[in-house]
């Protein structure tokens, strides 16, 4: 089955010859496929992967990288299933693959398969940090899987990412334990070597002055002057905030509901906003061609947004895009479809960026996670925004704050269903029964019932931070 949104490149001749590749061969396809995916474009990978497959029916590699991509699509993850389970099947000597599909399973609530794969991945392969780390995230590691995953993580044939992950698993491993220094010096450890490995993305300065663009490219006079351009539907329902800030525990609550589908994090608001220069034919680049915006573009971009939504969604009325990034351009979302319903999700801004210090992201936009005072200096900006969004937009923003809603969560999904003008619905109370799957840092904990237990996390690692912290200068950490 083919998906709505997904898109072949026309230049992918031109792709693959940039990449020293010749597109007639089979391989191109597979190669190219794979870049795209990196370069966080799941949707046209998809296209370009399911050609590799074609051509290669058997290659357990080509499989497993179109998994990969309908993975990270909306409403594909039975077909992304289905894919890891054949690449397994093709090579089922190849345990790397195996732990993919683990993780897989896993992600989508299939916690006892997930866990017995990976068990046996380990009895053969005991040397295979990223089992050992999937082992942990599933059930904990037993003392004895600790004491093997330290042994393992000096060795010298555990290097690169392999040894990231597995030093942040045995920083969280310690951090349950309630061996907060044990825990923080593996959670350094880790992020600095994701830096030294990744580079140093993140410019402080630079992402300010991005922010300081974007408030002085959407006034809020533009909305007024261009109230016109946009479409109405109910059907979006946007989450927004610091990453670690409960945004996939609000999705998960919401998407048990009968009306709702989560479609997770979606990456088309800000492809949409990167590819509007060329839409308008100017070469002023986003947020500074904002102000061109027409109302045939707007027209033809909130509709394929709303066309990606129902692709994701099928026969749901409301879909939830669950980008936390997005709140960089709400401004731009107002104007394409001012009735979307926003909801920023807010958190002690300590314990959000202790978790996201402690949290193994992959993608380069998450570089700014691997310093505290980068974290800090994101926070501010973030914060920053929204306050302007609160001043010049006309969007509705529902604020949801984690430790409202860990403390008090009836009362708190009560005000979040009837903001989305849903009905009450028993299950969103019952949210870790949802098995859909979920894709993000937060898998584990959206399967389980509401906890406390983080409110005040920070607080374990004071002495570590608190001097970096000084600078958020909040008492609530909610000042967005």
């Amino acid at each position: 089955m083919r998906y709505p949104f997904e898109e072949f490149p026309r230049d992918f001749p031109a792709l693959a010859r940039s990449m020293g590749l010749n597109p007639l061969e089979p391989n191109a396809y597979e190669i190219v496929g794979r870049d795209l995916l990196n370069r966080a474009k799941p949707h046209v990978a998809t296209a370009v992967l399911r050609k590799a497959v074609e051509l290669r029916p058997r290659s357990a590699q080509a499989r497993r990288s179109l998994a990969h991509a309908l993975a990270r699509l909306g409403g594909c993850h039975e077909q992304a299933l289905v894919e890891f389970r054949r690449a397994v099947r093709l090579n089922p000597h190849c345990p790397r693959t195996a732990v993919d599909l683990a993780h897989y399973l896993f992600l989508c609530g299939g916690r006892d398969e997930a866990c017995q794969r990976c068990e046996e991945i380990i009895e053969d392969h005991p040397n295979l940090a990223p089992a050992y780390c999937l082992l942990d995230s599933i059930r904990g590691w037993t003392p004895r899987e600790l004491g093997w995953a330290e042994s393992l993580v000096g060795r010298r044939s555990v290097v690169g990412s392999d040894k990231v992950r597995l030093l942040f698993a045995l920083a969280q491993a310690y951090d349950r334990r309630g061996a907060h220094d044990q825990a923080f010096q593996y959670c350094r450890r880790a992020n600095r070597m994701q830096k030294a490995i990744h580079g140093d993305r993140f410019c402080p300065r630079a992402h300010q002055a991005y922010i300081d663009l974007t408030v002085r490219c959407f006034p809020a006079d533009l909305f007024q002057a261009k109230r016109t351009l946009g479409i109405r539907s109910d059907m979006p329902i946007l989450i927004v905030g610091m990453p670690r800030s409960g945004t996939t525990l609000v999705e998960q609550i919401l998407c048990s509901h009968p009306s709702v589908l989560g479609g997770g994090e979606l990456r088309w608001v800000g492809n949409a906003a990167a590819a509007l220069p060329s839409l308008l034919g100017t070469g002023r680049p986003y947020p500074l061609c904002a102000s061109l915006l027409s109302k045939t573009v707007a027209s033809r971009l909130a509709h394929g947004y709303l066309r990606y939504l129902r692709g994701s969604g099928k026969t749901a009325s409301r879909v939830t895009d669950k980008m936390p990034g997005n709140y960089l351009y709400l401004g731009f979302v107002a104007l394409l479809l001012p009735g979307t319903k926003v909801i920023h999700c807010t958190r002690d801004p300590r314990d959000a960026c202790l978790s996201c210090y402690f949290t193994d992201f992959l993608e380069p936009a998450m570089a700014f996670t691997c310093n505290l005072d980068h974290l800090v200096a994101y926070y501010k900006a973030y914060a920053r925004l929204m306050r302007h969004w609160r001043q010049s937009l006309v969007l509705p923003i529902l604020d949801v704050r984690y430790e409202q809603l860990v403390a008090e969560p009836e009362p708190t999904i009560r005000e979040l269903l009837g903001f989305c003008n849903l009905e009450w619905n028993d299950a969103c109370l019952r949210f870790p029964e949802n098995r859909r799957p979920v894709l993000t840092a937060s898998a584990s904990q959206v399967r389980r019932s509401i906890y406390v237990s983080s409110v005040g996390r920070w607080k374990h690692y004071e002495h570590h931070v608190k001097q970096t912290f000084e600078g958020v200068h909040l008492d609530s950490g909610h000042d967005c």
